[in-house]
């Protein structure tokens, strides 16, 4: 089972391969053929055997049994289609082989097959976000970067970053508020893949709305970019060009980010969040922001 989140819906998937979305549906991200608001899980249209889903801002895309994929929603395709109404179900995203793994930004998806190489579709590709070096949209999916073989790829919202399998982060797009992690506030954009400065190693990447994170193998994390939140979790609101460590001390398993707050489970399996709170999203009881992470309060 896994769960994945939009900016206004959450999607889930089930144990037997079935799919289900909640929340806004005003374009047709929900997958259930229709444009309405759920308030509780309703089932994605297309049967079971579903075996990853990621949620966009309003768009869903989700891979079948055998790495197809299919994408739902606003922008859940390509731009080239002026006044397209979206797509209110599953729909096959063709010129792309079977994936492997899939994640979603705010306009754009991407997914990776099992020999490493990335493909990217979606969205109007402004500062370069869809990783084929060019500025201008595309008329389907795109290879990420000429083949370079990736074993992660995170999707942010105009820019995207990719991980090795030797653990070296690459980032391109555009870098206003230091998303690219290039070290460098005078880079404005990069349609070209870089190294993420540091030379940390990580093994797993999260990028949120205008901030990424990545885990090292002992559990650390560290966060770049837009920082107006604490979502960096560094104590500070300041943006940052470069990886800085969470505060706190804490080795984590997992980390998810949203638009102004991050999370992340520890590995005695307490969960933490920090950053922006003012709709309770820290989860510790109140309203106030958080600059480090703080516990997520049981019931």
């Amino acid at each position: 089972m896994s769960l994945t989140a939009g900016r206004y819906h959450t999607c889930g998937r089930t144990s037997t391969g079935a799919a289900y979305c909640w929340g806004d549906n005003g374009s047709g991200q929900l997958g259930d053929g229709t444009q309405t608001q759920r308030l509780t899980p309703v089932a994605v249209q297309g049967g079971i055997g579903w075996t990853a889903l990621s949620a966009g801002s309003t768009h869903t895309c989700g891979l079948k049994d055998g790495g197809a994929t299919y994408c739902w929603g606003g922008l859940a395709l390509w731009p080239n289609e002026p006044g397209a109404p979206p797509r209110l179900a599953p729909s096959r995203v063709e010129g792309v082989p079977a994936l492997r793994d899939l994640d979603s930004g705010t306009y754009h998806s991407c997914g990776l097959t099992s020999a490493d190489v990335g493909y990217c579709w979606g969205g109007s590709n402004g500062w370069g976000y869809l990783g084929n070096g060019s500025r201008d949209g595309a008329p389907g999916p795109v290879i990420v970067h000429n083949g370079f073989p990736f074993s992660q790829l995170a999707a942010g919202v105009w820019h995207g970053c990719g991980l090795t399998r030797a653990g070296d982060a690459y980032c391109w797009g555009f870098n206003e508020v230091g998303q690219l992690g290039s070290g460098d506030p005078q880079l404005y954009s990069r349609e070209a893949l870089g190294p993420v400065y540091g030379g940390q190693s990580f093994t797993h990447l999260i990028s949120g709305y205008d901030h990424v994170c990545g885990l090292t193998s002992d559990g650390a994390a560290f966060c770049w970019g837009w920082n107006a939140g604490g979502q960096l979790g560094d104590g500070t609101i300041t943006s940052r060009f470069a990886p800085v460590a969470v505060q706190g001390g804490h080795l984590f398993t997992t980390l998810t980010a949203g638009v102004y707050h991050t999370c992340g489970v520890s590995r005695s399996g307490v969960a933490y969040c920090w950053g922006e709170n003012r709709n309770g999203e820290v989860g510790d009881g109140t309203n106030v922001p958080r600059l480090v992470p703080v516990a997520v309060l049981r019931r």
